[in-house]
């Protein structure tokens, strides 16, 4: 299994690195809502997921504890992703690369329009 180059060194992990990172993926989901003309904007609009998740690690390697009003926005987006998506078997890139499906998660949902 491969993980992608981190995005976000751990001293980057900031609260205001974090909070940037939350609404940049609000605004994704946002735009999942509204539909895609075509499956590159749905896996670019992902990648905002996937540095949400860089800069969540860096909080975890310097053991820095995410604010509760960021972790419930990150919970309602990411519940509002899975409403509006379905699991799949392959991941959303379409390469042979393995990702991890417990950690990678959102690359394995497709929209559902």
């Amino acid at each position: 299994m491969i993980e992608p180059e981190p995005i976000c060194e751990p001293e980057d992990a900031t609260v205001e690195n974090l909070n940037d990172a939350v609404s940049r993926w609000e605004n994704s989901v946002r735009s999942f809502e509204a539909g895609f003309d075509c499956s590159e904007e749905y896996t670019h609009d992902l990648f905002e997921r996937w540095c949400l998740h860089g800069v969540l690690n860096g909080f975890a390697s310097r053991n820095m504890a995410v604010p509760d009003a960021l972790k419930t926005r990150i919970d309602a987006a990411d519940k509002r992703f899975i409403e509006l998506t379905f699991e799949v078997e392959h991941h959303v890139w379409g390469t042979f690369d393995i990702y991890d499906k417990n950690i990678f998660w959102y690359y394995y949902r497709w929209p559902v329009k």
